[in-house]
């Protein structure tokens, strides 16, 4: 059953979530917050508590900047990733900033201004920051690396119609919008819990102490207005800044050009009870509601507020659950390995044999499985033996690769791989699926018969 364990990492606080996913199932196993002083020593503890030595590590990206570029619809994907290039070149020119010490990743949404063309949200990075996050994770596996702005939209069930706004009120707030169930636009402000942790901590000299002040307090509606003085030392210091955040919320709705639906609320800051009914107060016409992850149900047995307390380490978990996910898993990589050895041959083979040699046939079979089992076991073993990683940190190995690190001979490394490009070529234009086939007839030229034979070679050796 793959695993994945999120962390979601402030500058006081780790929030973390170990999700596993049985068939379509989603579960999580174990999940809390950590508080630290030295982040390598609270990684170490989250890691032991929630056993996740060997699990796949899946973390927030910080110090995001979004920009909204709008490219052609009809220009290809090579002329939009230029024009996309050349558009943040220039906002770092108008702005004085260095493009190369950024790291850059977009994803496409409508345009404001037509159908001709498709709006772009360019998400960068500091190439300084992300490389910070990896060595704070020398010694374990990072998996992915993701904006929590994008990845929250994935605790939602998304409708294939209408629009919603969801609040993820962390050390900095984030509005996603999410229309007909997909990403429509990302806006950050610069405030958010950290803000409120930030002046109880001032009266409490305890981070962990004003957390647990903001998750116990309430803000009361009209009736109950007379018990508020009891907490008026605490709510003046979170207030102004959920009035910050609803004021902002109220203004995206008012200039969003589609009609708003829903609002989720998340993250620390709604935590503070009675935040859902804060927020409808003020948007009299709109849903609010407090984001519960889809895929869990009513009857949990466990407090569902626990469970927002997490929710973005759990969609951060989500996220790198997907993306190991993609692959086949180790089972189905040795019965596809074990039907490819047998064969529809060796069945047929047999009844063959039989029928032309007679029951002698078996003793002979027996000697030629014994010879393939241990030519089979040899050359498993040197492939899992002389494997090496690439530059994605995709394994590969296979004889070609045994040949020029056990034998240490480049030119029969050569000679091998062009046996198995050929064997694979042949093997799928003609046997299995056709894959090759479908590529080479659907772009015909040098560069994307290239662009197959790695993608050949990836297949074969690894």
């Amino acid at each position: 059953m793959p695993s994945c364990l999120g962390l979601y990492i402030e500058d006081n606080l780790i929030k973390y979530a170990k999700v596993s996913k049985n068939n379509e199932t989603f579960k999580v196993e174990a999940f809390g917050v950590k508080f630290y002083e030295k982040i390598g020593t609270a990684i170490k503890q989250i890691v032991e508590e929630t056993y996740s030595f060997k699990l796949p590590i899946s973390i927030n990206s910080s110090d995001e900047w979004y920009n909204e570029i709008e490219v052609f619809s009809l220009l290809s994907k090579k002329d939009m990733d230029q024009a996309i290039k050349t558009e943040f070149e220039n906002i770092c020119y108008i702005k004085e900033l260095n493009k190369n010490i950024y790291e850059q990743r977009y994803m496409f949404t409508n345009s404001y201004n037509g159908d001709d063309k498709v709006r772009a949200i360019h998400i960068s990075v500091p190439k300084t920051s992300i490389e910070q996050r990896k060595n704070q994770f020398s010694e374990y596996k990072i998996s992915n690396i993701s904006p929590i702005s994008v990845v929250i939209a994935d605790l939602i069930k998304k409708e294939k119609k209408g629009t919603s706004l969801i609040v993820n009120i962390e050390k900095d707030t984030t509005i996603t919008k999410i229309k007909n169930g997909a990403i429509a636009n990302i806006e950050v402000l610069n405030f958010g819990s950290q803000e409120i942790l930030e002046k109880i901590n001032q009266k409490e000299n305890s981070y962990a102490k004003a957390y647990e002040i903001c998750k116990s307090a309430t803000i009361y509606t009209e009736t109950d207005k007379d018990l508020q003085y009891e907490e008026s030392e605490y709510l003046e210091d979170i207030m102004p800044t959920l009035f910050k955040i609803v004021s902002q919320v109220r203004k995206t709705i008012d200039e969003s050009m589609e009609n708003i639906e829903k609002i989720y609320i998340t993250g620390t800051g709604s935590l503070v009870n009675n935040i859902d009914i804060y927020f409808q107060d003020y948007l009299r016409d709109i849903p609010c509601e407090i984001l519960k992850p889809s895929f869990i149900g009513n009857n949990s047995k466990i407090n569902i507020k626990d469970y927002i307390e997490v929710n973005s380490a759990i969609a951060i978990g989500l996220q790198g659950l997907e993306k190991n996910n993609k692959g086949i898993t180790p089972v189905q990589s040795f019965l596809m390995t074990l039907g490819s050895r047998i064969g529809v041959g060796s069945i047929a083979g047999v009844s063959l044999a039989l029928y032309l040699g007679g029951p002698g046939a078996i003793f002979w079979m027996w000697i030629s499985s014994i010879l393939g089992a241990s030519l089979t076991f040899l050359e498993t073993s040197l492939g899992m033996i002389y494997q090496k990683k690439d530059t994605k940190s995709i394994c590969k190995g296979g004889p070609s690769y045994y040949i020029k690190y056990g034998l240490k001979n480049e030119s029969f490394r050569t000679r091998q791989e062009h046996i198995d490009r050929v064997y694979n070529f042949v093997n799928d234009k003609f046997g299995r699926n056709g894959y090759v086939k479908y590529w080479l007839d659907v772009e015909d030229t040098k560069k994307e018969q290239q662009k197959v034979w790695e993608m050949l070679e990836d297949e074969v050796l690894c």
